[in-house]
């Protein structure tokens, strides 16, 4: 830059034609490289945040392979340890909870029923919780066919979001609701939990942060 500063003073002083005109090209071969060169440098961060991101992926692949190769071997030790009765698997229906429990935590309309439900179901009184966080990226859930991992949660969020929904959709009657107003109004909030998309990885976000602070 001190050189193109210096090159447009000699052409302000300059009263020579040709001498003008070949400073002007030296700026305009100058100028080009400088913008090449800034376009270059972009290009290298790129590159180098693109290493960067494989090698984490690159790092979290071989994390899982060992957390599988660890989970194969303690089958192998331990023959019995599907056969946990203490075990429940992780997957779509209708949870068997108090219909009281429900119809009280449903009043709130929001993530503190979710929470509620949650703890009482899948918490309180067992001894294996199906559902562990390995990190904020990865979550382990018991299925029918064993432990699987589920990158980023999305199987997670879409096993509560419709358990819960099943549940409380039950109690929401008319029959338990006395005020119309009032089921309209849990009829609403349970809408969210099918349809809309924040507000189910809010949930997630909310039930993981919470098993985490556990260390499950």
């Amino acid at each position: 830059m001190e050189l193109l500063s210096t090159l447009s003073k000699n052409i302000e002083n300059s009263h020579n034609l040709e001498d003008n005109q070949n400073q002007l090209l030296i700026i305009n071969i100058a100028l080009s490289l400088s913008n090449e060169l800034k376009e270059l440098k972009c290009q290298l961060t790129t590159i180098n945040d693109v290493n960067t991101s494989l090698k984490e992926e690159v790092d979290e692949l071989k994390s899982e392979i060992s957390d599988l190769t660890n989970e194969v071997n303690n089958f192998r030790n331990n023959p019995n340890l599907k056969m946990n009765k203490n075990r429940f698997i992780f997957k779509k229906e209708t949870l068997k909870l108090d219909k009281e429990f429900l119809l009280r935590i449903l009043k709130y309309n929001d993530h503190r029923t979710e929470l509620e439900l949650f703890k009482e179901y899948y918490l309180n009184g067992n001894e294996c919780c199906p559902i562990q966080v390995v990190s904020e990226r990865k979550i382990r859930l018991l299925t029918e066919n064993g432990w699987i991992l589920d990158r980023n949660g999305y199987k997670m969020e879409e096993i509560l979001c419709s358990n819960i929904y099943r549940t409380l959709i039950g109690v929401n009657t008319l029959e338990n609701i006395q005020n119309g107003d009032t089921f309209v109004q849990n009829q609403t909030y349970l809408n969210k939990l099918l349809t809309d998309k924040i507000y189910r990885r809010n949930l997630y976000n909310r039930i993981r942060n919470h098993l985490m602070d556990l260390d499950i």
